[in-house]
């Protein structure tokens, strides 16, 4: 069984350069969780993993933090999911960053994506 949570908007002052964690911007985070085979064979919400839990969770270690490096915001968000819901087996967690500074990405967006395995 997988849940898919794409692109939920979290606010973040995320950036190597200081402008870019003084002013902030709005990040894409995206999280591909693996549960458990048989999770689904009951209709009890107790029995899985509450997706608004999961959005809760991407909020706070990620809303509105200062973080310079996107990495590091997908290894944090990363491990908080395997620590706080252990019915999760693996999450694929992306993180893209729609504006890079000073015109240097000519529109392109950037993405850090890494699979963490409990």
């Amino acid at each position: 069984m997988v849940i898919n949570i794409s692109n939920y908007p979290v606010f973040m002052r995320l950036g190597y350069y200081p402008a870019e964690r003084v002013c902030g911007q709005e990040v894409l985070v995206s999280a591909q969780i693996e549960l458990a085979p048989e999770i689904g064979s009951s209709d009890q919400l107790d029995t899985t993993v509450d997706y608004t839990e999961v959005l809760g969770l991407i909020d706070k270690i990620l809303g509105n933090r200062k973080t310079k490096l996107i990495e590091h915001a997908v290894w944090q968000l990363g491990e908080a999911l395997l620590t706080h819901l252990p019915l999760i087996f693996s999450a694929t967690i992306r993180i893209e960053k729609p504006l890079i500074p000073n015109g240097i990405a000519k529109g392109a967006h950037i993405s850090v994506q890494h699979t963490f395995h409990r």
